[in-house]
């Protein structure tokens, strides 16, 4: 059965963190401010042993105070909205969720080759709403299929407009997991490409690792028929989920995404560089092509091009934008 409709969560806070660090071993001094940096912490101040208590009862006075700072301005320029299930039906039906491109570059050329569509919620009092607040929401109550194909619809239409001057030009759609069991999907996507007049090569599925959690012979079928079809698929996300090597092996993917996070941090992580050329190797040796995510700064770009990761995207090059005014 459906889950019923969640309590509309508070956007994360970011709280002042004291980090208390052991110096015996250089990993071990870093644990502390790599751990803040992956949560919504932050560290107010890095403390030796042995501790001085007056030192520590100022440093939590201090970090009070920062706390406050931070919880008052976290969240300014984003929207947060109460999620009713009525409103997001209405959307739905009435176009409002629309989607949004993000470019996808060769790393090779600099060429722009494609985008990740990515769907924005234009809610008529609230303006743009979040994914992360309705996304998981349609997911429990039947609604992602229709959302999806909407969406798709809509992201199709804008492509069929881009390929008349970029032929190569290729969209890529997230795919949920309740739509991977569904033995109609490869029909349903050959009818829509046909109705715009599209090739498959221009269509990327992504699916995330958890997504893969659990295989059935229902998705392997479906993901089977979407690649014998043309379709590309990419894994998502790469790195932060718990699918095994022998699940990976299982699903013909194409594209393997590196996680933003380990990209954000190799630079000045070995753990994380090590896990990037780690994720490197075994998308070459699945002959799979290699797609860098998350990147905002030349360093990051020059390490992934170093590395010889094929495809990027992230804020360096564009920030998302409605299909309907993509150029390039």
């Amino acid at each position: 059965s459906k889950a019923s409709t969640p309590s509309c969560k508070p956007p994360k806070q970011r709280h002042a963190a004291i980090a208390i660090e052991r110096r015996s071993r250089p990993s071990h001094t870093s644990s502390p401010a790599n751990s803040t940096s992956n949560y919504p912490l932050e560290t107010a101040k890095s403390l030796s042993k042995p501790l001085n208590v007056k030192c520590l009862a100022a440093l939590l006075k201090t970090s009070k105070n920062t706390n406050q700072k931070f919880g008052a301005s976290v969240g300014s320029g984003s929207t947060s909205v109460e999620v009713d299930i009525q409103d997001l039906r209405d959307a739905i039906s009435n176009g409002d969720i629309h989607p949004y491109f993000q470019s996808k570059i060769c790393l090779a050329t600099g060429a722009v080759i494609g985008a990740e569509v990515l769907a924005r919620w234009l809610h008529p009092e609230s303006g743009l709403v979040p994914p992360d607040q309705f996304i998981t929401l349609a997911e429990q109550r039947g609604l992602i299929a229709d959302l999806t194909w909407r969406l798709l619809r809509t992201a199709l239409a804008e492509t069929r407009r881009i390929r008349e001057d970029s032929p190569d030009f290729r969209i890529a759609v997230n795919l949920s997991a309740d739509l991977l069991y569904d033995l109609e999907l490869p029909d349903w996507i050959a009818t829509i490409l046909s109705e715009y007049g599209l090739d498959a090569d221009a269509l990327a599925l992504e699916l995330t690792e958890t997504t893969l959690l659990k295989p059935s012979s229902e998705a392997l079928e479906v993901v089977g028929r979407l690649r014998l079809m043309g379709i590309k698929l990419s894994i998502d996300d790469f790195g932060t989920g718990q699918a095994n090597l022998s699940t990976l092996s299982c699903y013909p993917f194409s594209e393997l995404k590196i996680d933003q996070s380990f990209i954000k941090s190799a630079l000045t992580n070995a753990k994380s560089r090590a896990i990037v050329v780690s994720c490197v190797e075994l998308g070459r040796s699945l002959n799979m092509r290699i797609v860098a995510e998350g990147i905002e700064n030349a360093g990051q770009l020059a390490l992934v091009s170093q590395l010889g990761i094929d495809e990027a995207q992230g804020f360096w090059f564009s920030r998302p934008e409605p299909a309907k005014d993509f150029v390039f």
